[in-house]
């Protein structure tokens, strides 16, 4: 998990030479953003599902370590599906404007759950809809940007295990 604490953030990791001293945390200088009198240890974010890209440049590195051209074809067709099916299925609008907004800008949960409004026929979110599609095809084709669903990616947090 990354922490923030005071004005530092970053990953920890167990050091074992730490178990008989008084001082059980440790801050690099790279961990270290702003200067803060802030001494609660806080969680910022943890290895989670979530939806991720690939670019050109990890499609490369996969590509040389061996994984088929047809699998990034694939993937690049399920993004495409996605993106037209955000605007015929309410679920999958939803979905859709859930990973493209910021959480806290639409009450995008209510507007769903309340069945009221259906979020692809209604003329502003359609259009965002469209405007966001029409984006994700120009990155399509200018970096091969590519979504991986979250349920197949993970995002993991770490580092290396010095003492394993």
């Amino acid at each position: 998990m990354q922490i923030r604490y005071g004005g530092c953030k970053g990953v920890l990791s167990v050091c074992p030479e730490l178990n008989e001293c008084s001082q059980q945390l440790v801050l690099r200088y790279s961990m270290r953003k702003f200067s803060s009198e802030h001494d609660i240890l806080e969680s910022c974010r943890i290895s989670a599902p979530r939806p991720l890209y690939l670019n050109r440049q990890t499609i490369v590195l996969l590509s040389h370590r061996h994984v088929h051209d047809v699998i990034f074809l694939l993937l690049q067709q399920e993004h495409h599906l996605w993106l037209i099916e955000s605007l015929l299925y309410p679920s999958v609008t939803y979905d859709f404007l859930y990973d493209k907004l910021t959480r806290n800008f639409f009450p995008l949960r209510e507007l769903f759950l309340d069945g009221q409004l259906n979020l692809a026929e209604e003329p502003f979110f359609r259009q965002l809809i469209v405007t966001f599609i029409h984006h994700d095809l120009i990155k399509m084709k200018e970096k091969s940007r590519t979504r991986i669903p979250k349920q197949s990616a993970r995002n993991l947090i770490g580092v290396v295990d010095e003492y394993g």
